[in-house]
């Protein structure tokens, strides 16, 4: 019996640990506040050199283009009224701010050549979290999470103090590291005693749910920096709210589990009976001490097995090659999560509205990630999750992929250059992993495939032998297969009548295995061009990602998740081949793989090619082909080999 039998006895879930929870999660509050402070602490500034006279700003302070906008050089000013020569600011700078705000960077002046000191502030608090985790993962197992978290709940409360009354970058910067350092010990031992303390069937919910208060502090962190807006209030505020956790000196309970397994009974006994008595159920007493009796069992077998370490975790392939996945995972989720919520406030519109809109989103994602999970596991929504964020990332980075066409006039050069750009944008942020074969059909029964099996040996056997025997053989059992699935599949349809009540999906499913057709399109008229992007992105949005891909090696899956992004600049690029009358070289090549049909896999005319051409060219010929494929249809005879379902070419040979 494991530790785990006690915890699950206490109640699912139990009214302490429920208050626990509550009261407990909010320390991730004011950690939001902290790892994201910066947000506004730091926040980027307009600024100019400080003139003598602000009748002179327009005069002395040179004007530069940035994103195609006049803005004021915030760095140098003209020597006197001679714009022909610029020098540093003399007098200092002169920060655009609302009246009451105040930044680590107009008190100090992080601009211009010290711009950096501002990231650097934040790159060391980080630094310190990462050491945190370190130390206090190691020291919350060795004393215990209670004493941990303690001492790391009142030490933010100190060097917030420090932070409030400081007036050296370089005292802001090493408080800042202590403030990280501590407040990721503070989350580690929270995080642990939640988990731990709830029954094993609640602990994915149990992790999830911290992420609400999580957002929750960062939309109270909008509301408050918009009312504070002086930084160092700001940054009070952030460590000082620690005191209403005061009550938890007397009431936070030690780690039932870490008690048990350092073999502490009688303090665990305590703790249990504490909890057993708050949630008005008996004492456990047989299942405590059947697995005190496991723990001592266990520790008793262990006096002769080697202690592991995280060491081992590398040694061994399997765990080695998981472990350093999630490292890349997390460590991009991170990236990619500070760096989106640490630039809030650089993004166009008011900062304060951006960041709170922001923390009421994740409430949302948290809350209905918590149902995925339970419905579809953790793998799949993995991978949809950081294609999804991936896709965002793209967008977020102002991607111009327009500009390359418009900036080519040769079809050849720009769909290079735009296939160039568009892999590094795939390699750099979207993860990509081989797709096993598509899975038998589900008449396919495990007797049949026993078959298949069978006669692909017999297959191999006639490689090396051309005894009419063995062709005799195969050609029957070819046979025997060939009638065990259609009588099969003539089954599993019929049994799809009785449950199209009782089991729709099931039905579903088999219909869309079996339906592949798509609608007719409207009659319309010829146009010479593509005119907009909708018909693009429709076409993009409608690609089977099942497909292979082509000479270009770009994945339907990849073009169909990206096609709002890359529709405008793949609409110039079509436009820009019809006008022209240029078909780039690439798209007029293909990969042909040969197929086997029947009979002896030696003999080639027992093959038949498939040519595999780039999907964009499909994609350029099924959007010409809503404009002509009607008419070709009323002119076409449909004896002749023309297909008329929107195709416009047809391999020949």
């Amino acid at each position: 019996m494991t530790t785990d039998a006690v915890t699950n006895s206490l109640g699912k879930p139990g009214k302490f640990q429920v208050l626990f929870y509550l009261y407990l999660a909010a320390n991730w509050i004011y950690i939001s506040w902290n790892h994201l402070g910066m947000a506004f602490i730091g926040a980027k500034t307009k600024h100019h050199c400080t003139v003598a006279n602000s009748t002179d700003v327009n005069l002395l302070v040179p004007l530069k283009s940035k994103n195609g906008k006049s803005v004021w050089d915030g760095c140098h000013l003209f020597d006197g009224y001679n714009t022909s020569e610029k020098i540093p600011c003399p007098n200092g700078w002169t920060y655009d701010l609302p009246e009451g705000e105040a930044t680590i960077i107009s008190e100090w002046d992080l601009v211009c050549d010290d711009a950096y000191k501002a990231n650097l502030a934040t790159t060391m608090y980080f630094v310190g979290v990462m050491l945190g985790s370190l130390v206090f993962g190691t020291l919350s197992d060795k004393f215990g999470r209670r004493p941990v978290f303690l001492f790391t709940m009142f030490c933010p409360f100190v060097l917030g103090l420090f932070l409030f009354f400081i007036k050296n970058y370089v005292a802001f910067v090493v408080l800042r590291f202590f403030l990280g350092f501590f407040l990721q010990g503070l989350q580690i031992a929270t995080f642990t005693s939640l988990v731990e303390i709830f029954a094993t069937q609640y602990r994915t919910f149990t992790g999830l749910g911290v992420g609400i208060p999580w957002a929750t502090g960062v939309m109270l962190m909008a509301l408050f920096a918009y009312l504070l807006k002086d930084w160092h209030y700001i940054q009070l505020m952030s460590t000082t709210v620690c005191l209403f956790q005061i009550g938890l000196v007397w009431c936070f309970p030690e780690s039932i589990r870490w008690l048990l397994i350092n073999n502490r009974f009688d303090q665990a006994e305590k703790v249990i009976r504490n909890i057993s008595t708050f949630n008005k159920i008996p004492f456990p007493q047989d299942i405590f001490d059947k697995t005190v009796n496991d723990v001592k069992k266990t520790e008793a077998d262990k006096l002769d097995i080697k202690s592991y370490t995280i060491v081992d975790i590398f040694r061994s392939s399997v765990l080695r090659k998981r472990s350093l996945i999630m490292m890349v995972i997390w460590f991009s989720t991170s990236l990619g999560y500070y760096g989106l919520t640490l630039n809030i406030s650089n993004l166009a519109g008011n900062k304060y509205l951006n960041y709170f809109i922001s923390g009421a989103l994740e409430i949302v994602i948290i809350i209905s990630t918590m149902f995925v999970l339970n419905r579809f596991g953790r793998r799949r929504p993995l991978f949809a999750y950081c294609l999804i964020a991936a896709t965002v990332l793209i967008i977020a980075g102002n991607i111009d992929f327009s500009n390359i066409v418009e900036s080519n006039t040769d079809v050849n050069r720009a769909w290079l250059e735009w296939k160039e750009r568009y892999i590094a944008v795939v390699r750099n942020f979207i993860p990509l992993r081989k797709i096993k074969g598509k899975r038998s059909p589900p008449w396919i029964t495990g007797h049949i495939l026993y078959m298949i099996r069978k006669k692909e040996t017999l297959r191999k056997k006639l490689r090396s032998s051309s005894s009419s025997f063995l062709i005799a053989k195969f050609k029957q059992l070819r046979l025997a297969v060939k009638r065990l699935i259609s009588e099969s599949r003539a089954r599993y349809f019929e049994s799809l009548e009785q449950d199209i009540q009782s089991n729709p999906k099931r039905f579903w499913s088999a219909f869309k295995l079996s339906n592949k057709a798509s609608s007719v399109p409207q009659q319309v008229s010829i146009p010479s061009t593509i005119h907009d992007t909708d018909t693009v992105v429709s076409a993009l949005r409608s690609l089977d990602v099942t497909k292979a891909t082509g000479p270009d090696e770009i994945s339907a899956r990849l073009l169909k998740e990206t096609a709002d992004q890359i529709a405008p600049s793949l609409t110039l690029l079509y436009n820009q081949s019809l006008h022209s009358g240029v078909f780039p070289d690439e798209w007029k090549l293909a990969n042909i793989v040969p197929v086997f049909k029947k009979e002896i896999k030696e003999y080639v005319e027992n093959y038949r090619p498939i040519f595999l051409l780039t999907i964009i060219s499909k994609v350029l010929e099924r959007c010409s082909g809503q404009s002509t494929g009607s008419p070709l249809a009323n002119v076409t005879p449909s004896a002749t080999w023309f297909y008329s379902r929107q195709i416009l070419c047809h391999p020949i040979g």
